[in-house]
């Protein structure tokens, strides 16, 4: 290998405490492994922020560049847009009307999200990289989805190839089932998005997803351009050792971690465990929402929906513990988006990672369904009444025994690891800077 250097846009990065900073520090690290010169470009980040205010929040500190991990890794400063800033001043902070304008307004210029404007904070640094020293790739990984207008200007001025990796698709609205549900006002606004996405990925080499379902869509609106299936994962090394179930625990404990959204179906569990709490009144079980109050909306209604006696709420955790409560739980709880398709969340793969049982309800007869036929890592629950009855079960083994049987396929969840996922990411870029 010849030290080609691969400049990774990557605005979630190490220190950067989500799940999203993770899969572009694998790809980083498996570059370098196999002997190409990976460049990060990301912002500061201090690696304390907990909650998305702080995530969204501007850092003035001057560019800098640093060796991490044998990476090299240049961090420029955050600013936040005029749009932003509108949408949190104290007059306009609740208003949901004043945030759907701002949003409109933003797609009708080609500010894809107002949140994060990657192109004014990132370029300059970013271009007299290019311009200095010679790169084989331009690669963005997506989002803020306003990286693809980056990638493609920096890929313009400099003819630098790029390649754009999509983490989530560029707008939610797009993967609603029922498309009556989706508003006028969006619909407006999402013509405008799907207009600029689509001319600045023209100029793209190549996509890169983590979900097999986006490969259709994206197919359907760029049929020119390849798209290559690079899934997300968990670290091998990470769970190592890892005790499939706790040996000891007090109580039988469901754990579910991360940011959690309105559009989950909460309800089915919530529904299902009261039916089992009816059925075995003073069982020894408690439920863990860790990290569920970053949203507040979503804190308050898991509040709502389950007995405060069995209930742990918390706001942002960090990794370290986040992995500590893995390794204590028995099982793990996903709720899925009913009214949408195509939703894989980076939870999963570590819920994988860590051996634990877990229980999707209802079932999204999507992704997640086949990802769990495939590992045999779980059990999918359509009704309240199938949870019900599902931790009964579970109940009374760990009455019995203290734990929980696992069956996971350990060689197909060894797929899902991030080490190999990396594999399948380094033999693409080998053909494209070939």
């Amino acid at each position: 290998m010849s030290g080609k250097k691969i400049l990774i846009i990557a605005h979630f990065y190490d220190p950067c405490n989500v799940i999203a900073s993770h899969r572009p520090k694998s790809w980083a690290l498996a570059l370098k492994a196999a002997g190409y010169e990976p460049v990060v470009l990301t912002r500061h980040w201090k690696g304390t922020e907990n909650n998305w205010t702080e995530f969204l929040g501007e850092n003035t500190a001057p560019v800098s560049e640093q060796v991490r991990d044998g990476i090299r890794v240049i961090s420029v400063p955050n600013k936040s847009t005029f749009l932003y800033k509108l949408t949190q001043w104290k007059v306009f902070a609740k208003s949901r009307i004043v945030r759907v304008l701002a949003e409109w307004i933003g797609s009708v210029f080609g500010q894809i999200e107002i949140d994060r404007d990657v192109v004014s904070n990132y370029y300059k640094t970013a271009n007299e990289l290019l311009k200095k020293e010679a790169f084989s790739l331009i690669l963005v990984t997506c989002n803020p989805n306003n990286g693809v207008k980056l990638a493609a200007k920096l890929s313009k001025h400099n003819n630098v190839p790029w390649v754009a990796d999509f983490r989530d698709l560029w707008d939610i609205d797009a993967q609603m089932k029922d498309r009556s549900k989706v508003s006028v006002v969006t619909k407006i606004r999402f013509l405008f998005v799907h207009r600029f996405m689509v001319k600045w990925l023209k100029s793209a080499k190549q996509l890169i997803v983590c979900n097999e379902t986006y490969i259709p869509y994206l197919k359907g609106l760029l049929p020119q351009l390849p798209v290559t299936l690079v899934k997300n994962g968990f670290e091998k090394d990470l769970f190592n050792g890892f005790q499939a179930i706790p040996s000891s625990n007090e109580k039988l404990t469901i754990l579910c971690l991360g940011t959690l959204h309105l559009q989950q179906d909460l309800q089915t569990f919530a529904t299902g465990f009261q039916l089992f709490l009816n059925e075995h009144p003073g069982a020894l079980i408690q439920l863990k929402f860790l990290g569920a109050k970053v949203n507040p909306l979503v804190g308050a209604e898991i509040e709502r929906l389950f007995q405060k006696e069995h209930l742990i709420v918390t706001e942002f955790i960090g990794r370290t513990e986040a992995i500590r409560e893995l390794q204590q739980a028995h099982v793990v709880y996903y709720p899925v988006w009913p009214a949408y398709w195509g939703i894989y969340p980076g939870k999963i793969f570590e819920y994988l990672g860590a051996k634990k049982n877990i229980l999707l309800a209802p079932n999204d007869h999507g992704i997640l369904e086949k990802t769990l036929l495939e590992t045999n890592a779980g059990v999918i629950k359509d009704t309240p009444q199938d949870c019900a009855d599902q931790l009964a079960v579970w109940y009374t083994e760990w009455e019995q025994t203290g734990t929980l049987t696992y069956q996971g396929d350990d060689a197909e969840i060894a797929t899902y690891t991030r080490e190999y996922q990396a594999t399948v990411f380094v033999e693409l870029i080998t053909q494209l800077t070939n």
